[in-house]
C-alpha cells in the first residue's frame, strides 16, 4: 500500500533584538512546539485519504510510513500481526494503480506472511499473477480463496479464464508451426491475434510478447517484429536466449544473412544446447 511521510513542519518565531523606549534591550523568547510524530494508524489513514484522490504515489509514501512506524511499534510494545498485514495490503493496491507489479507482489506476499487468511490480497496476488503470464500461479491462489470461500465470485470467474488464455498461447504456437511447414502469413496473423488477445489481459507476460514477435514477423510485419525485440532488450531481457534466437529468426526474414548468424553463434556460445538454433542453423544453411 502506499506511503507517504508527512513533514510536520516547525516554524520558532526569530529572537527580537528590539530596544523599547528607554533603550533597554527587550529579549522575547518563545518555545519551539515539538512535532509530535503520527502513529501507524494516522499514517494510514492519512495514506486512505491520499489513495482516495489518486494521488498513488503520496499513498505508498504514507502507507511505507505506517509500515515503518507499526514495525518501530512491534519491536517495543507488541502488535497485531494483522494490522500490518492492512498497511502492507493497502500499498500493494497503490502499487497495483501505478502498474509496478513487482512491487505490488511483494507486497501481497508481505501481508500474507502476516494474515494468510485474506482472501481479498490473495485474489490480487491470483491477479498479478496472470498480469505476469505466471497461470499455475495464479490458478494455485484462485483455488486456494474457493476452498476457503466456493461463492466468491473474484476467484470463481478468474480462475475459469486461465485455461481459455492458455489456450490461445497454445493456439499461437500451432499456428507458427504451421508456417514453418507452409509458410503462408496468414498462420501469422492467426497467432498474431491471439496473443493480442492474451497480452491484453497479461501485458507483463514476456513468452507471449516473444511468440508475438515471431508471429509478426511469420504475417509479414518483420521489421515491425524486429522494432518489437529491441524495445523487450531495452526492458531488461539482454540475457534471454529466447530473444537472440527470435532477433536471428527476424533477421533472417529481412535477408540480413550475416547479422542473424552473428546471433546464432552468441546464442549457441552462451546456450550449447539451445535445439532451436542449432537446428535453425542447420536449415538456414540448406536453403
Amino acid at each position: 500500500m502506499l506511503t507517504h511521510t508527512l513533514q510536520m513542519a516547525d516554524f520558532p518565531p526569530p529572537d527580537s533584538d528590539d530596544e523599547n523606549e528607554s533603550g533597554e534591550d527587550m529579549e522575547e523568547e518563545s518555545e519551539e512546539e515539538e512535532a509530535v510524530p503520527l502513529t501507524h494508524e494516522e499514517h494510514k489513514a492519512v495514506g486512505t485519504e491520499f489513495y482516495k484522490k489518486k494521488d498513488y504515489r503520496a499513498a505508498i509514501a504514507s502507507y511505507s510510513s505506517a509500515i515503518e512506524t507499526f514495525a518501530a511499534a512491534a519491536a517495543t510494545e507488541g502488535a497485531d500481526a494483522k494490522t500490518g498485514a492492512v498497511y502492507y495490503s493497502n500499498r500493494s493496491a497503490a502499487y497495483l494503480m501505478l502498474f509496478n507489479y513487482g512491487a505490488a507482489l511483494e507486497d501481497c506476499v508481505a501481508s500474507l506472511a502476516m494474515d494468510p487468511t485474506n482472501n481479498k490480497v490473495i485474489n490480487r496476488k491470483g491477479k498479478i499473477h496472470v498480469v505476469n503470464g505466471e497461470f499455475d500461479e495464479a490458478e494455485a491462489a484462485y483455488q486456494l480463496v474457493l476452498s476457503t470461500d466456493s461463492t466468491n465470485a473474484v476467484a470463481a470467474v478468474e480462475v475459469k479464464a486461465i485455461p481459455t488464455l492458455k489456450n490461445r498461447v497454445q493456439l499461437a504456437k500451432d499456428c507458427l508451426k504451421k508456417f514453418e511447414t507452409n509458410g503462408m502469413k496468414i498462420e501469422g496473423r492467426q497467432a498474431v491475434s491471439q496473443l493480442d488477445i492474451v497480452l491484453g489481459l497479461c501485458p507483463q507476460y514476456k513468452e507471449a510478447k516473444l511468440i508475438r514477435c515471431l508471429a509478426l514477423s511469420a504475417s509479414g510485419r518483420t521489421d515491425e517484429a524486429y522494432s518489437q525485440t529491441t524495445s523487450l532488450m531495452r526492458s531488461g531481457m539482454t540475457n534471454s536466449s529466447e530473444l537472440l534466437f527470435v532477433r536471428a529468426k527476424c533477421l533472417y526474414n529481412m535477408s540480413q544473412l550475416d547479422d542473424a548468424v552473428k546471433h546464432l553463434r552468441q546464442l549457441l556460445q552462451r546456450d550449447p544446447d539451445h535445439k532451436a538454433a542449432f537446428a535453425e542453423g542447420e536449415r538456414r544453411a540448406r536453403l
